[in-house]
């Protein structure tokens, strides 16, 4: 056991945190590009600080995930889009703070709630109509 110095704590906390931010490895990790310290990700591409993620692009701070896009801090999670701070969610877009969703568009705050539009619920069948709808504006707004 090492002997700890309550003195060398700020100093040694000091140097931790420059090595972690300084080393950028993915180890683990198998056909991930262009990301930095993704540990055991796989296919995971334009990434930061990620675990465990597979197929992930554009995201930061994730564990956990499959095919996850530009998402920050997500967990255990599959097919979210520009999300922040989601666990457990699947098909969840522009949500944050969402936990066990399933199909959810800018949502902020649901747990277990499915088929959500801005926190509010509607019908499976109208939910895809909506969504549909909402992807073509973004594709015109976007041209």
């Amino acid at each position: 056991m090492v002997e700890f110095n309550v003195d060398d704590y700020d100093t040694l906390l000091k140097t931790l945190v420059a090595h972690f931010e300084s080393n950028h490895e993915n180890l683990g990790a198998y056909k991930t590009q262009d990301s930095k310290a993704c540990h055991d990700c796989l296919f995971t591409e334009h990434s930061t600080h990620c675990y465990a993620c597979t197929y992930c692009t554009t995201c930061e701070h994730c564990t956990h995930c499959t095919h996850c896009h530009d998402c920050t801090g997500v967990s255990s999670s599959s097919y979210c889009r520009h999300s922040k701070f989601c666990s457990g969610c699947s098909y969840v877009s522009q949500s944050v703070h969402c936990h066990d969703c399933l199909f959810c568009v800018a949502c902020f705050g649901l747990v277990k709630k499915e088929f959500h539009i801005l926190n509010q619920p509607y019908p499976k069948d109208v939910y895809f109509k909506i969504v549909e709808k909402l992807e073509k504006k973004l594709r015109r707004k976007l041209r």
